[in-house]
């Protein structure tokens, strides 16, 4: 069951009953049976036990409401968000944001109803931004300037002949036409990018929960690719555009180039202020800012390269810039894996003679680290970065620094997984492998 804003409700079709809509529901509820009411109960009020309570039970019901609260924010440009379950005659009431959940005691509505519709009242009145929705995403109205913007955008890939199909350039516009189917001066000012479905949508409900977009800059009408991201707010953690910034004015190779990037101000998650200092353990929770980042280049995947030259010279290039990077700019990627190294193409034309250009792009600078300033200790609780593509010292040994021979021998790890799935070889079990060795 949901709760819907009268102009976001769903409308029933004929011949098909209405299912609930992800992507505009502005409340869910879920319901549990009164016999089920105690070991379908995902939290614990007593204040010497866990919270998390392990019991089967509660832990299946507590993967529910995680996922239903993943679901809703995958499908909707959202800061936060409210949920309630209902157990038998006792309500709890959760806010979920990137961070995590902040939940009521279990509140009896049989016997005291008006606190329950006391809260419902006051989220009917709440406007949009304080019910969770961001308000620097806006839907495009149909036949606005802005969609016959993207939709002449998207024609003009259509209209490509089969020969400029074979374009390198021609998957930019793919990717946008699959995604769009179904002023202020000085340094800082707002930036206006058409978007249609995310291309790249991270999984689960809290962390960075990063998307990626094919977006149309409605200032230049180039198609450039937009990172929304919620990155980790904490002292020593330089914002990805700040890092690439300094590559660019340092001229590393094979590394994104900056469009434009910031904070979206007024937009911090807010779950890690109420751990309680009586809990008997450090805080888990990360403070988490909601962040928009801006390149011009839009990449292939790694797994797109057309024969066994393109991938050794694609990750030997990335390998030039991560070098690049280290010694010019004093940067650590510090997340080396497949998916984090790009293929772009580009056609060149040298006096009417046209070639394409193959180069390698190494991507996602967001856990990078300056090897510059004497500061050796870590800044995040947690070991970060793609653990299958890590090296086996740093998985080995949870509390070493992550150093450069690390970075090196995760593209060793990036180049055997390419191989071993997409070229001929003679291991005779793939799946196997892939699960020993990288899972």
């Amino acid at each position: 069951m949901a709760l819907y804003r009268n102009d976001d409700q769903p409308k029933a079709v004929e011949g098909k009953p209405l299912r609930p809509r992800w992507d505009r529901m502005a409340l869910y509820i879920e319901f549990k049976s009164y016999g089920n009411s105690v070991k379908c109960d995902p939290f614990d009020d007593r204040t010497t036990h866990p919270n998390e309570n392990p019991a089967a039970g509660r832990e299946s019901a507590r993967g529910q409401l995680i996922a239903y609260a993943a679901a809703m924010f995958a499908r909707q440009q959202r800061t936060h968000g409210f949920s309630i379950i209902i157990l038998g005659e006792y309500a709890r009431i959760i806010r979920w944001d990137r961070a995590g959940a902040v939940f009521t005691e279990r509140l009896n509505y049989v016997a005291r109803p008006e606190k329950l519709a006391m809260f419902l009242w006051h989220f009917a009145h709440l406007d949009r931004r304080q019910q969770g929705y961001d308000d620097t995403a806006e839907l495009i109205e149909e036949d606005s300037r802005l969609h016959n913007m993207m939709k002449k955008k998207i024609a003009d890939g259509s209209k490509m002949s089969a020969k400029d199909k074979d374009l390198p350039e021609a998957y930019v516009l793919e990717y946008f036409k699959d995604s769009s189917s179904g002023a202020t001066s000085g340094p800082t000012r707002p930036r206006y990018f058409l978007v249609g479905r995310p291309h790249f949508t991270a999984p689960g409900m809290t962390g960075r929960a990063t998307r990626g977009y094919v977006a149309l800059d409605e200032e230049s009408n180039e198609l450039v690719y937009l990172k929304d991201c919620w990155r980790v707010d904490l002292p020593d953690m330089t914002r990805e555009g700040d890092v690439i910034q300094l590559m660019n004015n340092e001229g590393v190779q094979c590394v994104p180039t900056l469009v434009c990037h910031g904070d979206v101000k007024g937009q911090c998650t807010s779950t890690q202020k109420h751990w309680s200092r009586d809990a008997g353990k450090p805080n888990p929770f990360r403070p988490h800012q909601h962040y928009r980042l801006v390149v011009q280049e839009v990449g292939c995947p790694l797994s797109d390269f057309k024969h066994s030259e393109e991938l050794i010279q694609v990750i030997t290039e990335c390998i030039t810039g991560h070098a690049d990077a280290f010694v010019k700019a004093k940067i650590l990627h510090r997340d080396i894996s497949a998916g984090n190294i790009l293929i772009l193409r580009t056609t060149v034309d040298d006096q009417g003679q046209t070639s394409v250009v193959t180069q390698g792009l190494l991507n996602d600078w967001d856990l990078s680290k300056s090897v510059a300033s004497n500061n050796d200790g870590p800044r995040q609780p947690d070991r970060t970065g793609t653990w299958q593509f890590m090296s086996g010292y740093l998985l080995q040994t949870p509390w070493k620094s992550h150093d450069l021979q690390d970075d090196l021998e995760s593209f060793m790890h990036v180049l055997i997984y390419e191989a071993v799935r997409y070229l001929s070889h003679n291991c005779t079990d793939v799946g196997g492998f892939v699960w020993h060795f990288f899972d």
